[in-house]
């Protein structure tokens, strides 16, 4: 048994959980080391979120002179590394980002905590290394970005740092402020981003990616690595020394060409499609807005029998999707909300600005007897039981998916809650022709570029990253095409059989490979 294992039938999962130790598997430790052990006159190593040192353990069986030192916040955790490590390592009970700086060292390696703002004093921190370092993070900086950032200004000339975290920080907006340092500093040389589908640490819902960084010259360019198998990974070593090349898998950048202020997935999947002229913003011909937020949806929502029970006419509710398992299909109408209703699906949610009377007025006492209005979102309404004002959108789509975004064309008065995202369109194309493009597998590449990754497949959308993203310009579609889409989409929206999805996906994408506009 690993001391991995033995710690984890001792520890509970809050514990670990509460400190965020998701132990770094051994193969890929083991391929982390090999990064640092490549400086030939490495002498000091750093292991700054200590755990049970697995990387150091690995480290000094191969290199058995290296001094190390660790950190550990956890009392827990530190007691179990103590025992295992013996006088091999020199181990403080501390935490890092609180330790003295101004340490240098020849190599430093970790997996660091991944907290998210929330979950830690991130005002005091976020601070603490904008300052010493001049930067400029944003308070939603996850804590691992801290750690890294922190652990680059520690490296000596010609140092190595190799660090697994989770790889939003490439997609995510905080993301910006941290690619921008990573890049300042020239530290940076390869981005090893894992595929979605493979999640390293069994209990954690991200994505990861491995970052190696080395301090000497600031002109190097910087591989990005798609890794998607077993096999692939092997050859990360090779990779990284320059002993082969894998085209397959690397995508080369000098640092002048990576633009922090954008996602930088958009580096692995890079396409010149848009060299051809045809492609524009997607806030052209609509703009996305997330769904309503009540704060308290098991308070707002109503299905006919809770109605009932209060004496709440259905009439006087507003029509609302609440659930997006409720929804099937890509089409939605009256009729079908009423087919919801009938089977006594929540499909309303209360909304005072429609209707108020007496038994309106009880339910909110009710609510207030509660302390419904104390939640955080309803004591930052006034009145609190006022709900956010939408008008129905036309289309709707999903906020997390595995298979691909899903949209859905809303022509029914309903409007929805955060379980989709809204779509306004600006009416410059047909609604009808809009969506058509869409559901097409082409429009969904372009839109997966902006995704935020976890693990296990597992995709998420902002708004913003939706509108942010690309898309065909319909504009320029002849009229023949635009009839055709439209013959197809008509038929579909009546029996909606996936080759009529493929059809309208092949005159899409046989339009945008041809040059002949």
């Amino acid at each position: 048994m690993t001391p991995e294992q033995q710690y984890i039938l001792d520890s509970t999962t809050d514990h670990r959980r509460l400190y965020a130790q998701f132990f770094t598997p051994y193969h890929i430790a083991n391929i982390m080391t090999e990064w640092i052990l490549q400086k030939s006159t490495l002498q000091t190593i750093l292991e700054p979120a200590f755990g049970l040192g697995i990387f150091s353990r690995i480290l000094k069986h191969k290199k058995t002179s290296l001094n190390i030192f660790g950190v550990e916040l956890d009392n827990s955790i530190y007691a179990y590394a103590k025992q295992i490590c013996g006088s091999d390592v020199s181990i403080i009970n501390n935490d890092y980002l609180r330790t003295e700086f101004g340490h240098h060292f020849d190599g430093i390696i970790a997996n660091p905590p991944y907290l998210k703002f929330h979950e830690y004093d991130n005002k005091r921190y976020v601070n603490l290394i904008n300052e010493r370092f001049n930067y400029k993070l944003n308070a939603f900086t996850n804590i691992y970005a801290l750690f890294l950032l922190k652990s680059i200004n520690e490296l000596t000339d010609g140092g190595r740092c190799a660090y697994i975290i989770p790889s939003e920080f490439l997609n995510a907006d905080y993301g910006k402020a941290v690619k921008e340092a990573l890049l300042k500093s020239g530290t940076l040389r390869h981005i090893i981003v894992f595929n979605s589908k493979e999640s390293i640490f069994n209990e954690a819902i991200t994505t990861s990616c491995i970052i190696y960084c080395e301090r000497g010259k600031t002109d190097n360019n910087i591989n990005f690595i798609s890794i998607n198998s077993i096999s692939d990974m092997e050859c990360i070593p090779d990779i990284t020394s320059g002993k082969t090349y894998r085209e397959d898998l690397i995508k080369t950048y000098a640092p002048s060409k990576l633009d922090p202020s954008i996602k930088w997935k958009n580096y692995l999947n890079y396409t010149e499609t848009h060299k051809f002229g045809k492609f524009i913003s997607f806030t052209t011909f609509a703009k996305v807005k997330r769904g309503i937020a009540t704060g308290a949806n098991a308070y707002f929502e109503f299905n006919a029998e809770k109605a009932e029970r209060y004496n709440l006419s259905i009439n006087r509710l507003r029509p609302c999707i609440c659930h997006c398992t409720d929804v099937k299909g890509i089409y939605f109408d009256d009729a079908y909300h009423q087919k919801l209703a009938s089977k006594n699906k929540k499909v309303y949610i209360l909304d005072t600005n429609i209707y108020m009377d007496k038994f309106v007025a009880e339910y909110i006492r009710m609510g207030e007897k509660n302390k419904i209005n104390k939640r955080y979102l309803t004591s930052h309404r006034n009145p609190w039981y006022a709900v956010e004002q939408r008008t129905p959108p036309p289309i709707w789509v999903s906020v997390f998916n595995r298979t691909g975004l899903r949209f859905i064309r809303n022509v029914s008065p309903a409007v929805n809650l955060t379980t989709f995202h809204c779509i306004y369109t600006t009416k410059l194309v047909a609604d009808d022709l809009l969506f058509a493009y869409l559901i097409t597998d082409v429009a969904k590449q372009f839109f997966s570029y902006n995704a935020r990754e976890y693990g296990n497949g597992l995709q998420k959308f902002e708004p913003n990253d939706l509108n942010n993203a690309i898309m065909l310009d319909l504009r320029l579609l002849p009229e023949a095409i635009v009839d055709k889409v439209l013959t197809l989409y008509h038929k579909l929206i009546k029996d909606e059989q996936p080759e009529l999805i493929d059809a309208i996906n092949k005159i899409f994408d046989k339009f945008i490979t041809t040059n002949d506009i």
